[in-house]
């Protein structure tokens, strides 16, 4: 008998398989929450759920009460964060030839845009230290501060029409095989994403502004969409602090 199915017995007590009900399933599963993450408590659910399919098939109980239960919800947007020393490890890994590619994933970054913002990009949009994204998925014109990483790398970008985007030749297909290609380069994991920068930014920033202004840097509809990086945050507190600055200076080969 596994560990699972013995804290499933612990809780349950000394019932018969048929008389576990759905409500006894769930009441288990939020008790279990409390105790464990709920990708644990779903890892629990699928293998118990096994387990009352076999009975089924051997015609111990006739239906799976856990077929009329659902998993728990899982935020995953809290575990899209790339530590600050595997951004630093990513953003050194483009060569002489790639800094255009580079200046991209900065401006990613440093301005927490989602990928399609910063595709569509025009010199148009850029204003001295403040970029306006008006291709947003809200379709509502945000103005967001330059930090000086990226101006630096906007200034060095060649000069484009009025018109044009300031990366004409990339995708968002292009943007992940480019990730992809220096993820593995780096020997980082080929999970991170270009939305991942955004979350990173999210997670980085939240602690170090009033909540309302990240809100509006990040074109959140709610706050309490953007209030979900404040549990998260908290975690990471000490190496934020302490390795953010890390990666901005940094020179490639």
């Amino acid at each position: 008998m596994t560990d699972v199915f013995k804290q499933f017995i612990s809780f349950t007590g000394d019932i018969r398989i048929k008389d576990v009900t759905p409500e006894v399933i769930r009441v288990y599963m939020n008790e279990r929450s409390k105790v464990v993450k709920p990708r644990t408590v779903n890892t629990d659910y699928r293998y118990l759920k096994a387990c009352f399919n076999r009975a089924v098939f051997y015609s111990y109980i006739k239906d799976n009460p856990f077929n009329k239960v659902k998993p728990l919800k899982v935020d995953e947007t809290l575990e899209r964060f790339i530590p600050p020393d595997h951004l630093a490890m990513f953003f050194d890994s483009f060569t002489q030839n790639e800094q255009e590619y580079r200046a991209f994933f900065i401006i990613l970054f440093y301005t927490g845009a989602r990928l399609s913002e910063v595709l569509n990009l025009t010199s148009a949009d850029i204003s001295g230290d403040y970029v306006t994204f008006i291709r947003t998925k809200g379709r509502k014109a945000r103005k967001v501060y330059l930090h000086p990483e990226a101006m630096k790398v906007i200034n060095a970008l060649p000069d484009r029409l009025n018109n044009e985007r300031l990366f004409p030749d990339l995708t968002k297909d292009k943007v992940r095989y480019i990730m992809d290609k220096i993820l593995k380069r780096a020997g980082l994991p080929l999970k991170y994403s270009p939305h991942w920068l955004r979350h990173t930014f999210a997670t980085l920033s939240v602690n170090k502004q009033n909540i309302h202004d990240i809100k509006n840097i990040l074109g959140h509809s709610s706050v309490s969409v953007t209030e979900i990086y404040t549990h998260y945050q908290r975690q990471y507190q000490a190496e934020i602090i302490n390795k953010l600055p890390t990666f901005t200076n940094r020179k490639s080969d």
